[in-house]
């Protein structure tokens, strides 16, 4: 037993030494693979409110296309409707001009 402990003592230099590399070799590909997932996700990130963004403003000129196209055919209408009232108008005028014509 005392053999064991006496034996940490007498630990090569030259493993420590690569060991250590190891373990900084093994640390330093750690954070280059965390750094990488990292960027994935900010770049995933990203992308969908790059996506959310678009589909927004998509949205958004559907529906002031939409809101034109109603204003458009209220405008419509509401020249029709004019352009009737201003024709029966007309064609009362016309028909009480002839009834007068025709009574002595």
């Amino acid at each position: 037993m005392f053999s064991q402990i006496s034996s940490y003592g007498q630990i090569d230099p030259k493993k420590v030494d690569s060991l250590s590399r190891l373990i900084d070799s093994s640390a330093h590909a750690y954070k280059v693979q965390q750094d990488s997932v990292v960027k994935y996700q900010d770049s995933a990130n990203k992308s969908e409110v790059n996506k959310a963004i678009q589909q927004s403003s998509a949205d958004r000129e559907n529906d002031s296309v939409k809101q034109k196209r109603s204003e458009q055919e209220k405008r419509q209408e509401t020249f029709v409707r004019i352009a009737l009232g201003v024709l029966v108008f007309v064609i009362v005028i016309i028909a009480l001009m002839r009834i007068r014509k025709t009574k002595p």
